[in-house]
């Protein structure tokens, strides 16, 4: 068997890996939720289950930015064809940018900015880690050696399976 043969074998297997994988990550999620845990010891090290937490976000329009230095930064302003905000000066106003009673404010000035909106984005749906640990090295070390050494029969197994169509 050529290793071409090798390297479609094992892209065939590690979607069939990865798509099993999804599935029980599936499931580990909906077993902490019923159990109302956030980790597992397993064999192989803990997983967790984790979630971004809400957070709120400032979304900036640099038209509407551009709009506003006209009258308020005209010395930011630079013209080649068109007209634009020098990049430095933006990224500085838009940095410090603050939220105060849903809206963006430069705290320089206390101006509520018109460029800018806040955003409330939500937290993220849970998911699951296998954190670095002395047990989840070892097992994924012993895991690349048993794929190394099996990956001739392994392949050989995948072709002697009736191919699909």
């Amino acid at each position: 068997m050529r290793a071409a043969d090798r390297v479609a074998a094992l892209t065939a297997i590690g979607y069939g890996v990865n798509e099993q994988l999804a599935a029980e990550k599936a499931e580990v999620i909906r077993e902490a939720m019923d159990m109302n845990v956030r980790s597992f010891n397993t064999a192989f090290g803990p997983i967790n289950i984790q979630q971004s937490e809400p957070e709120t976000i400032i979304r900036t329009d640099y038209d509407r930015f551009k709009e506003w230095a006209v009258d308020n930064l005209p010395d930011a302003l630079e013209t080649i064809t068109v007209t634009r905000v020098k990049q430095d000066v933006y990224d500085e106003h838009v940095e410090r940018l603050v939220v105060v009673g849903g809206d963006a404010v430069d705290p320089a000035t206390g101006e509520v900015v018109p460029y800018a909106t806040v955003v409330n984005k939500p937290a993220g749906d849970p998911y699951v880690t296998y954190p670095s640990s002395v047990p989840q090295k070892r097992w994924k070390a012993h895991a690349a050696a048993l794929v190394n050494e099996q990956v001739q029969p392994l392949a050989e197994t995948l072709l002697a399976i009736e191919a699909p169509e």
